[in-house]
């Protein structure tokens, strides 16, 4: 279908509906309009409202007759489908600052992606895509991958494709992109059945890329030879590092391993001139939760960070649900836990969140970590849930904790700690004045056992504001505290699609058959990214619609900006 072919049939449809009801406002996306005074641009967020193939192809012609500038698209969970890509690439092509792209939780599928992919190989200002839940399988990401190799002046920086069926053949292809391109700092594969097979290819990937910002494989199916590669990517990066200090980046070390001098190749000619060698290693966040790595995957992965410590800094890891991390078959095994404790107190050490919840650690696990926990320099949060932890543990805690002076938050909530461990944890609140949190809802605490009470009567300096427990006489049921208990991991959304989601829609105050043509300029909020000047407006008439005056400039909201910030509650 030509562009006109799509303008007339809109323009036909828009007829049909207007006669006998001239008031009607089906093809009028302006509700769904967001304007931002910082950035001074739009963004349109139709998440939730179906989209039909004509609606898209609609919106696309009304953007481009009204040189609308849109920065952020958000279509997820829109029905939206490979149809709808005819209209999609006619915005994109229109469109030269579009820079987020939302498309997630929709009905792409193999077609709709290697449709996508088509747009990408021209597309200069996308900075996020997310395509989450669209069922775009492996030849639907080497397509999108393939799409991006063929565009050098790409400006893509995060894309998301997690749970959307891809195997070990799209997770390599992506890892080859990843090894030779330094724009792309984050890449979602989580929720994949990529196994050992793909997940080897992304970590070798990262010894070759100064550039991401994490690691996401979480129910990756991935176990001890990913883990593997990991170590050996932590080492190559600090090797390659080593070799720029002394100034001998084209030949490693004599103890840097082979594959240290392959990194160091490929970086040096994949990123020669877009950037420099940066000092500290951008990783922020490692998530493996979900994965079926034992204790010797676990060593590996610490002892990775350890030789890497130098260089790569991450603040958060989460192995939550990673069962076998603790087990050699039925019985324990802590040796990983005890590597992973060498890092946490290790004065280079940087992790800040360390999620083990759901890991069956055990009493034998707190015991492997009580050493690290009494000084580790760095570690502000640590989950615990769900690991069959019992008053041994509760004991074992407040001996460690008594000297920390880092550590502000604990969780563990769901597991067997009874009235006797509740009493541990209440005389380290008197012991420890920088704990603000402890969960302990949910175990099995007797009715006659409440903790204000023995408090009041057998420790009245601890600070029962930092304890969280469940009171059963009060009636919380297990769901709200389920609910009370979420935190939010690692999400690569930038701030500016989340913000623009809260902002309140544009809200004319003029009528339709009022023309902006008797209105001055100064009564119309103007958007000026880069060198195009535009102004409100409904996407359903032909005149602009100005909004009231403002006697006095509203405060300027917080800056928004395109970076992700993994953030925890």
């Amino acid at each position: 279908m030509s562009t006109t072919e799509p303008e007339k049939a809109v323009q036909k449809e828009v007829e049909i509906k207007k006669e006998g009801e001239e008031e009607q406002e089906a093809d009028d996306f302006s509700d769904c309009l967001r304007y931002n005074v910082e950035t001074q641009t739009y963004s349109l967020i139709l998440r939730w409202r179906p989209l039909s193939q004509l609606e898209m192809i609609g919106l696309a012609v009304q953007l481009s007759k009204k040189g609308l500038i849109i920065d952020t698209l958000d279509i997820g969970q829109t029905n939206f489908d490979s149809r709808g890509i005819v209209g999609l690439s006619n915005i994109l092509r229109t469109n030269q600052v579009l820079a987020n792209l939302d498309m997630g939780h929709n009905e792409l599928g193999v077609v709709g992606a290697q449709r996508f992919a088509e747009c990408l190989k021209s597309n200069t200002s996308l900075e996020y895509v997310n395509l989450e839940w669209n069922k775009i399988g492996t030849d639907g990401l080497i397509a999108i991958v393939n799409g991006l190799k063929s565009n050098a002046k790409s400006s893509l920086k995060i894309l998301d494709v997690h749970c959307n069926q891809i195997e070990a053949p799209g997770a390599i292809a992506l890892a080859e992109y990843l090894s030779t391109n330094p724009e792309l700092t984050n890449a979602n594969i989580r929720f994949n059945p990529i196994g050992d097979r793909g997940g080897k290819a992304i970590a070798e990937a990262l010894g070759h890329n100064t550039h991401i910002e994490a690691i996401d494989m979480a129910r990756c199916q991935i176990g001890d030879e990913t883990m593997e590669a990991l170590r050996d990517a932590f080492k190559s990066l600090a090797a390659m590092k080593e070799n720029r200090r002394l100034g001998s980046s084209s030949s490693a070390s004599a103890s840097a391993s082979a594959s240290a001098s392959a990194s160091s190749t490929a970086l040096s000619s994949a990123s020669s001139d877009k950037s420099e060698f940066p000092s500290e290693h951008p990783l922020v966040a490692i998530m493996l939760e979900s994965n079926d790595m034992t204790p010797k995957g676990l060593k590996a992965l610490a002892v990775g960070l350890i030789d890497g410590a130098d260089y790569v800094r991450p603040t958060q890891m989460s192995l939550h649900a990673a069962k076998f991390i603790a087990k050699m078959g039925p019985e324990p095994c802590v040796d990983g836990l005890k590597m992973l404790g060498v890092y946490l107190s290790m004065k280079n050490s940087s992790l800040v969140t360390l999620d083990l919840g759901g890991c069956n650690i055990e009493d034998a696990g707190i015991i492997a970590l009580m050493g690290a926990l009494e000084a580790a320099p760095t570690l502000e949060n640590l989950y615990l849930e769900k690991n069959k932890l019992t008053n041994i543990s509760a004991e074992n805690l407040r001996d460690a904790l008594k000297t920390n002076k880092m550590l502000k938050e604990i969780d563990l909530h769901q597991n067997r700690i009874t009235d006797e461990g509740i009493t541990k944890l209440i005389v380290l609140l008197s012991e420890n004045a920088v704990l603000r949190l402890i969960d302990v809802r949910r175990n099995p605490l007797s009715t006659r056992f409440n903790p204000q009470t023995w408090r009041n009567e057998n420790c009245p300096k601890a600070r029962m504001t930092a304890l969280l427990w469940e009171d059963r006489r009060e009636g919380i049921s297990s769901e709200e505290v389920e609910e009370s208990s979420k935190r939010t991991m690692f999400d690569p959304t930038p701030r500016k699609i989340a913000a623009a989601r809260e902002l309140p829609p544009l809200k004319p105050s003029i009528s339709k058959e009022a023309s902006s043509s008797s209105l001055s300029s100064s009564q119309l909020p103007r958007a000026t990214p880069k060198t195009t000047t535009q102004e409100p407006f409904n996407l359903s008439t032909s005149n602009f619609v100005a909004h009231e005056p403002v006697p006095k400039p509203k405060p300027k909201p917080e800056k928004l900006t395109l970076d992700w910030v993994p953030t925890y509650k």
